[in-house]
């Protein structure tokens, strides 16, 4: 982390890498809605330490994932809160259960994992929105998403 003399602006850049996925994620307090034998997540991120916004709101930079070798899955019944950037669980997660409706209502049937090869993202992170304008699911499905 570098912050300038005037405390104007702190930049962080960093890459971190795994074998366990899904034990990463419950680690820094995630929910492990994704398993991989390989999982690398770098950023370059730059927020005002002066600002009055909450950090994530603050920051600006791009974060990437690269996975490979997993699924994806959904966890209902988990209270632990999702990892924002992993939109393909959030995909599964919204085909299950439609929007409006609730633990009473049926859910539709989708598949609980998805199995990947890799799953890549790049996103963009401005204004308290990750935009990517680069995710790649490529497995037993292929999805390409353009987003917020």
């Amino acid at each position: 982390m570098d912050c300038d003399d005037g405390m104007a602006a702190c930049r962080v850049r960093f890459e971190l890498e795994s074998s366990d996925a899904a034990a990463t994620l419950t680690a820094f307090g995630f929910r492990p809605d994704v398993r991989a034998s390989q999982a690398v997540v770098s950023a370059n991120v730059e927020w005002s330490p002066q600002s009055e916004r909450p950090f994530l709101e603050a920051a600006t930079g791009r974060v990437s994932l690269r996975l490979s070798e997993g699924a994806t899955r959904i966890s209902d019944s988990d209270p632990v809160r999702p990892f924002a950037l992993l939109t393909v669980p959030a995909l599964l997660h919204g085909i299950a259960r439609p929007p409006g409706s609730d633990a009473s209502t049926q859910p539709v049937s989708a598949p609980r994992e998805l199995a990947f090869r890799r799953l890549e993202a790049a996103f963009d992170l401005r204004d308290a929105q990750a935009r990517t304008s680069d995710l790649h699911f490529d497995g037993v499905a292929e999805i390409l998403i353009l987003g917020r």
